[in-house]
C-alpha cells in the first residue's frame, strides 16, 4: 500500500497468499506445489527480509539477506541469496523506486513518518560512517511499515478498552501484533466479532486520520484457555 507496488496490491486485493505467491516466483513452483516449509523458506522470509530494503549481501561481508536466512536456521550461500533477491524484486519491481524515495526524504528532512503520521527521526541519515548511514537508510523503509502496523493496533487497543463491557471481557496485553483478552465462559460468540470488526475497521481509519489503507486488513481469531493452546474461532452453532 505504501508503495503502490502493483503486483502485491493486486495478491492482497485478491485474497491470495502473499508468501505463497513470493515463493512461485522464487522457485518456480505451481501454487498448490509448494510445501508449508518451502512457503516459509521462499515466501515468508524474502517477504519479511527483501521488502524492508535488505541486500542480498556479499561473500566475505557481514548482513544482508544471506546472513539473515542463517540467523533463522537456513543455510543458503550468497549466490542463492542474491538469485532469491533478484527474483523477489523482479516480482515486485515497485518496491526498489519507493525504497530510494525513503532515502531521499530521510535525507532531505531527517525523519520519515506512518500513514497516520507517527515520526521517527533519522538524524543519521547525514553521518559520514557508512554503516551507520546505512541503518539509517534500513529505518527510513522499515519505519513507515511497521509504525503503520502498530498504530493500527493500538487505535484497536483504545478503542476496545473504551467499547468492551467490562464485567465480561478484559484486553490483558499485546504481543507484536496480537491483542489479548480474557473473556468470560460463554461470552466468547459475543465478543469475538466485536473485536474483529473493530481491528478490520478501516473506514474509522479514514474518517479519523485521513489515511486511505488499499489493501484488506484481516482479523484472525482465536480462542483457548492457555495461550499456546489456541484454535482459530469459529461462532457456535
Amino acid at each position: 500500500m505504501l508503495a503502490h507496488e502493483r503486483t502485491m496490491l493486486r495478491v492482497l486485493n485478491s485474497g491470495e497468499d502473499m508468501h505463497t505467491n513470493t515463493a512461485v516466483s522464487i522457485i518456480r513452483k505451481l501454487p498448490e506445489d509448494i510445501t508449508k516449509d518451502e512457503r516459509v523458506i521462499w515466501g515468508k522470509h524474502p517477504n519479511f527480509g527483501l521488502l524492508f530494503g535488505m541486500g542480498p549481501g556479499t561473500e566475505g561481508n557481514k548482513g544482508g539477506y544471506r546472513d539473515y536466512c542463517w540467523d533463522n536456521g537456513i543455510e543458503i550461500s550468497y549466490e542463492d541469496a542474491r538469485r532469491v533477491y533478484n527474483r523477489f524484486h523482479e516480482t515486485y519491481p515497485g518496491l526498489r523506486a519507493w525504497h530510494e524515495r525513503q532515502k531521499r526524504l530521510a535525507t532531505r528532512y531527517g525523519r520519515v513518518q506512518s500513514a497516520l503520521g507517527r515520526i521517527r527521526h533519522l538524524p543519521d541519515m547525514l553521518s559520514s560512517d557508512k554503516s551507520v548511514r546505512a541503518e539509517a537508510e534500513r529505518q527510513a523503509i522499515n519505519s513507515p511499515i511497521q509504525s503503520l502496523a502498530s498504530d493500527l493496533m493500538l487505535v484497536s487497543l483504545v478503542r476496545l478498552a473504551s467499547s468492551l463491557p467490562s464485567r465480561v471481557a478484559r484486553i490483558i496485553g499485546t504481543t507484536h501484533d496480537q491483542l489479548m483478552f480474557e473473556v468470560r465462559d460463554g461470552y466468547v460468540d459475543e465478543i469475538a466479532p466485536v473485536i474483529r470488526e473493530t481491528m478490520q475497521d478501516m473506514a474509522y481509519i479514514e474518517k479519523v486520520f485521513g489515511a486511505q489503507i488499499t489493501v484488506p486488513i484481516l482479523a484472525e481469531i482465536e480462542v483457548g484457555q492457555h495461550w499456546g493452546e489456541t484454535a482459530p474461532w469459529a461462532p457456535a452453532q
